[in-house]
């Protein structure tokens, strides 16, 4: 208890809020003390990903042999004329657009013909 006039305790505390208390003298007794913490934090987290994949290294050769066979060549052609998903041969889709095209087909074919290089 202090009396009037003179300071006033002050106690901080971090990081959890700021305490403070005060006690007072006049004629009458009377003590207050009066404890705040600050609202919690907001934290915001933002993750941004970006996936391009590099194209095939033998585009049409489905299972990464470096040799492009018929039935990859017809199952190209199967997910170009949407029979088949694009994940049955994700190197015959060479742009990773999600879909074959005729381009990516003829690409395929010359890989059949002329080899992987």
């Amino acid at each position: 208890m202090t009396a009037i006039g003179q300071p006033t305790d002050t106690a901080t505390a971090e990081p959890t809020g700021t305490v403070t208390a005060s006690a007072t003298a006049s004629t009458q007794p009377s003590s207050t003390a009066t404890a705040s913490a600050p609202p919690p934090a907001t934290q915001t987290a933002t993750a941004t990903a970006s996936a391009t994949s590099a194209p095939p290294a033998c585009s049409g050769d489905c299972d990464g042999n470096e040799v492009v066979t018929i039935n990859e060549l017809v199952t190209a052609v199967n997910i170009a004329l949407g029979n088949v998903a694009v994940s049955a041969c994700s190197a015959a889709d060479s742009n990773a657009d999600g879909q074959v095209t005729i381009d990516e087909l003829i690409r395929a074919v010359s890989h059949a013909l002329m080899g992987c290089a």
